[in-house]
């Protein structure tokens, strides 16, 4: 995660020059929507068994629940990642450089079509990050 901030000088009477980071308009409610991300994200995988087990998530965009490393899992969204790193450049709440690599694209078909139907019964989750 970068950390866009400022150093800004706090003088309280009394007290020595304190130097603090301030952070710029806007970064603060990307961490706190972060940290709110991880909470919740710890919620949905506990007990599961990530690294033997295949899963499909449903629009991660820039904040997947399960990342690669962590266990099989397939990227599903309406557009592939070039679309919606173009679709989101200049939305301040994703960034834009982080959108996860789209597996398939889930558009007119069905989803067991968009994920190739050698996918069916070896799927063990499917999680929506709406």
């Amino acid at each position: 995660m970068r950390l866009a901030t400022t150093a800004k000088v706090r003088l309280d009477a009394g007290k020595a020059p304190c130097l603090q980071n301030v952070a710029k308009p806007g970064v603060r409610q990307r961490q706190r929507k972060r940290m709110q991300h991880l909470e919740r994200r710890e919620k949905l995988i506990s007990g599961l068994d990530l690294p033997h087990a295949v899963g499909i998530e449903i629009g991660p965009l820039d904040r997947p629940i399960i990342a690669k490393q962590n266990g099989e899992v397939i990227y599903v969204d309406h557009a592939d990642t070039a679309s919606l790193r173009n679709k989101y450049k200049d939305d301040p709440n994703v960034d834009d450089a982080t959108i996860v690599n789209v597996d398939a694209v889930w558009g007119a078909q069905t989803l067991q079509e968009a994920i190739g139907p050698d996918r069916k019964n070896g799927l063990h989750r499917c999680f929506s990050c709406y």
